[in-house]
């Protein structure tokens, strides 16, 4: 059969993504003739000569206006009946799962007039998700409807609708067939909500219907929505079942939605946390790639502490300590490293720039020898009211990073199991005074270091405020590829503050805080990890925490909460009652001022004249007056 295809490339980041790429791999072997519609000109080096030469730079046209144009004006309707099938099709889904080859030759022989990959064919605003794929055969492409269609459709009745429904649904009416290549319809029972199944059912529609395109929009939600559908587990599991189920790569999901979401709001989308076993059967694990292991440590009093966990380092990966005297290089080597078995080292550093300095100074020859590296330091935290707190601070970040050896090679086999994986960092703080941590805006103060250091690694970054960092703490295993811009910058220790370090607004600060988003601009995805103590503990504090917050808003209100979005709302309420209450406040504290300014100016008049010269002078007059207006009362 003749195809011609017409896909939109809307260019939202300015070049071609590696998953339209794999698209039209697919796609174009299928076709007799390809036209590309570039919404902007894409810049030299990025465009699709490759795939054709019918490249239609659009100007100004949008929605259906786009189809019409190529469709009308630079096609034709003299070629367009030339070809046995038309499809129109856009950037808007990833896939396809299963090859084109098998999608085509599934509906070649189907009866029908136009078909899509899976709609309800409903035209109305909850199908305004769905991914735009639609084919025209040649019953329909050589109507006079078919052309009426196009030469007299007004673009204002496209407003918040979907195209493909639109479609579906108008020449359904005018009395032509309608199919899908997949028929899941009656099985969902659609109704109300459930119409957006192509965003909230993603894993039931590829695991058990073999759906081979997915959409887009699921993956740019944010997790409070998807959590008025479903228990927040889908696109995780989708992902999960894309790995290890089929041959797609998910690297082509990583890598564009990475450009799109903060590292965080990806950790809480995809479910990112690893719980691990500390006994988990990789005790036999090796892997070929080159690891390391960096302690920075400059207590002497914790060095039993620390190599408790350093012990745990399996002997095929290396171990390089960094510390700020001779007296503790020689104590550490001689009472702690000369019993492993690991090729291991110690570097003394300068102790300006503490733990950072360490890692990007002490071993910026090193760290390009290898693939992954674990980052740890020592810590205390003597700010706090009770040792144990600090202390709990420090057990978080150590046990989750190297609680075992089962546990560090099940990390080292991830990284080697997942290419898109770079930042394996420790579960958040939030016991004890440490709550701030998890609550405070931690880039409030260091937005001005981090766009230098962006300006300088030329990441185009922008920080989402309103999501946490990852890490806080300084600890976490990476994939030296992911890190690397940081490392090539070349540090010295005079890039770093003197002491007494302040407490936030530094470039150690910074740093500490873009880990994630220098992973995500090189194509890595982040991951939080804990022991399955630390997991057991995680289920069990933060259902707590919320309940007792739930307990107080239902009693505060005296609502019942029917649901996430209802908590939340309330929330949103208080926040924004409270907001409004504190801009009343600020007003009438402005007017109070005003009026006391306006005393204290009149009362300065007052006192200039009571003072001047010709107040003095006129005085005897005045009193005179006073007794005259006396004698008259009298």
């Amino acid at each position: 059969m003749k195809k011609l295809g017409i896909f939109l490339f809307n260019n939202r980041n300015g070049s071609v993504e590696d998953y339209i790429r794999f698209l039209l791999d697919d796609i174009t072997p299928n076709l007799s003739h390809l036209c590309i519609i570039e919404n902007n000109k894409l810049e030299e080096g990025t465009a699709f000569e490759e795939y054709t030469n019918d490249i239609f730079v659009n100007k100004g046209h949008e929605n259906i206006d786009i189809w019409r144009e190529v469709l009308v004006n630079h096609i034709g309707f003299n070629q367009l009946i030339d070809f046995d099938e038309v499809i129109l099709f856009d950037d808007s889904f990833y896939g396809p799962i299963c090859s084109f080859d098998e999608i085509f030759n599934s509906m070649n022989n189907v009866n029908c007039d136009l078909w899509t990959i899976l709609s309800n064919g409903l035209d109305d605003e909850l199908n305004a998700f769905n991914f735009q794929f639609i084919a025209f055969k040649k019953s329909l492409i050589e109507s006079d409807e078919f052309k009426e269609f196009w030469m007299n459709i007004d673009s204002n009745t496209f407003i918040n609708r979907n195209i493909e429904n639109y479609l579906i649904d108008y020449f359904s009416k005018l009395g032509f067939k309608w199919e899908n290549y997949l028929y899941v319809i009656n099985d969902l029972e659609l109704d109300g909500r459930e119409k957006f199944f192509c965003i909230f059912d993603v894993n039931n529609l590829i695991r058990n219907y073999k759906l081979p395109l997915i959409n887009i929009k699921p993956f740019t939600l944010p997790k409070k929505i998807h959590l008025e559908y479903h228990n927040g587990l889908d696109l995780a599991l989708t992902m999960s079942y894309l790995h290890k189920q089929t041959d797609y790569d998910v690297s082509l999901i990583y890598r564009h939605i990475l450009k799109i979401l903060d590292p965080n709001a990806l950790v809480n989308l995809l479910n990112l946390k690893e719980i691990i076993p500390t006994e988990n059967l990789n005790a036999d694990y090796k892997s070929d790639k080159s690891i390391v292991v960096i302690a920075h440590l400059y207590y002497d009093d914790l060095l039993d502490y620390d190599f408790k966990f350093l012990r745990s380092v399996p002997d095929y990966i290396d171990i390089i300590i960094t510390t700020d005297t001779p007296d503790k290089k020689i104590l550490i080597e001689e009472n702690y490293l000369s019993k492993l078995e690991n090729n291991s080292k110690v570097i003394l550093v300068n102790s300006r720039g503490r733990d950072m300095a360490g890692l990007f100074v002490g071993c910026k020859e090193e760290i390009y020898n290898y693939d992954y590296f674990c980052f740890v330091h020592d810590k205390k935290s003597s700010y706090n009211e009770y040792s144990v707190t600090g202390n709990s601070f420090r057990d978080i970040i150590w046990e989750n990073m190297l609680a075992s050896e089962d546990y560090i090679n099940y990390i080292v086999k991830s990284f080697d199991d997942n290419d898109s994986l770079g930042l394996i960092v420790p579960p958040r703080v939030y016991h004890s005074t440490y709550f701030t941590v998890f609550c405070h805006n931690y880039w409030l103060g260091n937005i001005d270091e981090i766009n230098k250091l962006f300006e300088k690694m030329n990441i185009d970054g922008e920080i989402n405020s309103n999501e946490l960092p990852l890490p806080i703490g300084n600890c976490f295993w990476a994939r030296f590829d992911a890190l690397k811009p940081l490392f090539d910058l070349d540090w010295d220790y005079d890039d770093f503050p003197p002491e007494p370090l302040p407490n936030d607004g530094t470039v150690s600060h910074a740093l500490e805080r873009i880990y994630g988003h220098v992973a995500a601009s090189q194509g890595f995805y982040s991951e939080i990890a804990m022991t399955e103590y630390y997991g057991s503990n995680e289920v069990t504090n933060y259902p707590y925490m919320l309940s007792e917050i739930s307990m107080v808003i239902q009693k505060r209100f005296d609502k019942k909460l029917k649901s996430y979005s209802s908590f939340n709302n309330i929330l949103k309420r208080f926040v924004n009652n409270l907001n409004k209450l504190d801009k009343t406040i600020v007003k009438k504290d402005k007017k109070i001022k005003s009026l006391e300014k306006s005393v204290e100016d009149r009362d300065k008049k007052i006192d200039e004249i009571v003072n001047s010269n010709s107040w003095k002078r006129t005085e005897p007059i005045r009193k005179a007056t006073f007794k005259i207006k006396n004698f008259k009362r009298k």
